[in-house]
Formats: C-alpha cells, structure tokens, sequence
C-alpha cells in the first residue's frame, strides 16, 4: 500500500512539473551543438564541434541563461560567439565587441551595445528595427556597419568585428573574418 502511494505521488510530481513548463521553455529545450568552421590557406578547412550545455546561470545577464561551451580555447579571443538563451525567450549573439540580445517572445531587441558607447546609438535604433521586422538584408548592412566602424579602433584588418548573421528556429550561423560559427539543436 504504501509503495502504491508513494509511485502515485512520484508521478503526479512529474506530472505538475511537465504541465509547468512553458512552450518557450519546451521550444528551446534539447541538445545543441556548436560548430566551428575555420578556413585557412595553408591548412584548408576545419570543422570542430562541441556539445554545449542547457542551462547554466550567469551572473553578468540578469534573468539570462547561458549555454556555455563545455570546451573552451585557451585564448579567449578564439571564441568568437556564444549562444544565450533564457526561459523568457532571449537570443544574445556576443561578439569580441558587440552583445545584441534579442527578445523572441516581444520579437525586440532588448540591448545592442558595442565596447565603444559612443557609437551605440548611431547603430542601435536602425538595427533594432530591422531585427523587429525579421529583414535579413538590413540586419547584415547594419551589422557590416558596426564591423567597419569597430575595424577602425583595431590595429589589424581581420575582420574581427560581427559580419554576417543568420537566425533560424532550430539553426543560428554567424561569420567572422574567416569562421563560420552554427548552433544547431536536436529536435527531442
């Protein structure tokens, strides 16, 4: 009798939990993959992939979850973006020098900032509106306008600034100087 009881209080337990989470919360659930593809001259192309997490707190975002890399270079500057996600529906796209954090719940960029404020503003309210209205073609005009503003303040022309952004469902790809970056997810 009182193994009958406690299974049925096990699966009502489970069964409040599942009813708790959200659409969102189930939409962004699963396993994601980071790809990195590097193109180089001497050595060709190279494809590395790392499993990423699903939800580690991170202090620096307030309500923020970060699907941080299990692998990390050594040399900080390597990793190019990292991909944030919360319960509340947030995408951050996080540059050497840019952090973009866009809402997909109220479709709004909810911060676009650069380590130069004095340029912030300039860019901020044109790309805000062209993430709102999802237009790919001025997403990439106004993202090569922060990469060809930032270039300016490096002392090198890699490209190391944000160039080109692709953001899908289940796929977002961004390319910088030479590497391609894409987060995937396995449908669960």
């Amino acid at each position: 009798m009182n193994k009958t009881l406690y299974l049925l209080a096990i699966c009502f337990i489970s069964i409040q939990f599942a009813a708790a989470q959200t659409p969102l919360q189930h939409a962004i659930a699963g396993k994601w993959t980071r790809t990195l593809v590097t193109t180089d001259e001497q050595s060709g192309t190279n494809e590395t992939q790392r499993s990423v997490r699903k939800f580690v707190p991170d202090g620096t975002l307030a309500e923020t979850v970060v699907y941080e890399e299990e692998v990390r270079d050594n040399n900080d500057e390597i990793v190019v973006f990292s991909f944030l996600s919360s319960i509340e529906g947030k995408w951050a796209i996080n540059g050497n020098d840019i952090l973009i954090v866009y809402n997909c719940k109220t479709l709004k960029v909810e911060h676009l900032g650069t380590s130069f404020p004095e340029h912030d503003d300039a860019v901020q309210g044109s790309l805000r509106r062209a993430f709102e209205k999802r237009n790919k073609v001025q997403i990439k005009n106004y993202l090569s306008t922060i990469r060809n503003v930032l270039k300016g303040y490096y002392k090198h022309n890699s490209g190391s600034a944000l160039r080109d952004v692709e953001i899908h469902g289940n796929t977002m790809t961004a390319t910088m100087g030479k590497e391609i970056v894409a987060f995937s997810r396995e449908l669960q």
